[in-house]
């Protein structure tokens, strides 16, 4: 072969080379980079395996997160990519403009159990492509990029992609309307969640003043990833209010109360009401308004009534998915009841059964505390609705068989009691061991055994008791509103 016909050879070579940037070998991969999202992380594309066939689908992964920030799939036809929105968002959709796609919808997903930052999905068609993505607010311009790519509008990105400029991706400037402070993404997601969580625990063990202080700070935080949320602003009001009345500042706390309630009746979450009517209780019992406590927890009680009969308790009625987790370190040391009540993934009506028993709770000890006889009614109502719900808050089962026990051995019944203060104690160790409450279980358990005659066992009990409290360097009373003589 002449060596003109090598050079002609090597031109060719050199020219097909040219034509197939490194950017193919990507593409032929599955995985992509995007580009930097809203808070200048870097973003990119990594191609599912797990999908079903005839589907392709990519995780959207920015910054060093391990957990993707959401996903873009593929589907063959519409009605699958419609069911699979529905699915997984639902929501206002609004129509964008688009030169890259026969049509773009994005759509605001509607929260369901969860507070901080919304979720944003993305409807789009090109050719016989429909594509549905779902992220963060501050990951939606690359979730854009990502579809141009799978939709096979664009090449992907060779090495790095830059910036291009908001103005050139569709739907940007409308979560930028939403986020005068910026479209917040899993940073702003996973701070909103630990310092609720903080602020739950810090309620639980009564310190209320650092409890007040998160939730204060969350508040701030909420305007910021949450300015569209009232019914979650409506919350964190209410537990503020709550950790005042424990705090002792009672007309402060009645005043963010109505705050609460004024911001839950606007935004029409009528179980939320309910709930801050719950709290409006705690608050009278805490000043040892017993009468106005009772009245107030019969008054929520009735008003749940009618709401699960109208079927109102099912529209989009959200508590707080906060998971109150393991408290160490701390004693319980305030004298005021706070019983926030947490809840994770219940269904509405089981949330207004929570409450209910929460409200049977407050009754129980406001009867008490008027002289009445039907407290042990009121407990017993509280416990068996608890136990018809999966995942009833531990604190508050806590406190229910906490409350049994002590009526059922000043009646002598000290079997019952054993038995009642032995499932406190099983639950107070999964929701808060070590500290006060669980001490005085054990003290409740060491009378019960006493009663029974089992002495080596009532022994065993007061020095678990005993050890708890020398623990943590403190010795003192479980103040009951009141006590029993």
């Amino acid at each position: 072969m002449s060596g003109r016909l090598w050079l002609i050879l090597g031109g060719l070579v050199a020219l097909i080379s040219a034509a197939t940037p490194p950017a193919t070998l990507a593409a032929s991969s599955g995985d992509f980079t995007l580009g930097p999202n809203a808070d200048s992380e870097s973003c990119r594309a990594v191609a599912r395996f797990d999908v079903p066939k005839g589907v392709k689908a990519s995780d959207i992964y920015c910054g060093a997160w391990e957990r993707p920030s959401g996903r873009i799939v593929i589907y063959p036809t519409d009605a699958a990519a419609r069911t699979a929105l529905e699915a997984i968002c639902q929501g206002v959709s609004t129509p964008l403009q688009s030169p890259d796609f026969t049509s773009l919808n994005q759509v605001a997903c509607a929260r369901k159990d969860e507070s901080g930052p919304r979720r944003y999905s993305l409807l789009a068609r090109h050719g016989a492509s429909v594509l549905i993505g779902e992220v963060y607010p501050s990951d939606w311009r690359p979730l854009v990029t990502a579809a141009r790519v799978l939709a096979g509008v664009e090449r992907p990105a060779e090495g790095p992609a830059k910036d291009t400029g908001g103005g050139e991706t569709p739907g940007l400037r409308e979560i930028q309307a939403v986020y005068p402070a910026g479209p917040p993404g899993q940073a702003a997601a996973v701070n909103y969640e630990l310092l609720r969580r903080r602020a739950y625990e810090y309620n639980l063990i009564s310190s209320f003043s650092t409890a007040e202080r998160d939730f204060e700070e969350l508040e701030r935080l909420h305007q910021q990833v949450a300015p569209d949320d009232q019914v979650g602003l409506a919350e964190i009001l209410a537990e503020i209010g709550l950790n005042m009345s424990g705090a002792r500042r009672f007309d402060e706390a009645a005043d963010v109360l109505d705050q609460a309630e004024a911001r839950a009746r606007a935004a029409g979450d009528p179980l939320l009401v309910t709930k801050i009517m719950n709290y409006r209780a705690l608050n009278e019992l805490n000043q040892r308004h017993f009468a106005a406590a009772l009245r107030l927890a019969q008054q929520a009680n009735a008003a749940r009534a009618d709401l699960v009969r109208d079927g109102s308790a099912r529209n989009g009625a959200r508590i707080t998915s906060t998971d109150v987790r393991k408290v160490e370190g701390r004693i319980v040391s305030a004298s005021h009841r706070s019983l926030l009540v947490s809840l994770n993934e219940a269904q509405p009506v089981d949330k207004a059964s929570i409450l209910n028993a929460q409200a049977d709770y407050i009754a129980a000890v406001a009867a008490r505390g008027i002289g009445r006889t039907d407290e042990a009614v009121y407990l017993t109502a509280a416990a068996s609705t608890l136990s018809q719900v999966v995942g009833a808050p531990a604190a508050l089962v806590t406190e229910v068989a906490n409350e049994r026990a002590d009526l059922l051995e000043a009646s002598g019944d000290y079997a019952g009691a054993a038995a009642a203060a032995q499932a406190g104690l099983a639950m107070i160790r999964i929701v808060a061991p070590g500290t006060r409450a669980e001490a005085h279980l054990w003290l409740t358990l060491e009378g019960a055994q006493a009663g029974e005659g089992q002495t080596a066992s009532a022994l065993d009990s007061g020095r678990n008791a005993l050890a708890i409290y020398a623990r943590r360097n403190r010795l003192d009373c479980r103040p009951m509103s009141p006590r029993r003589t």
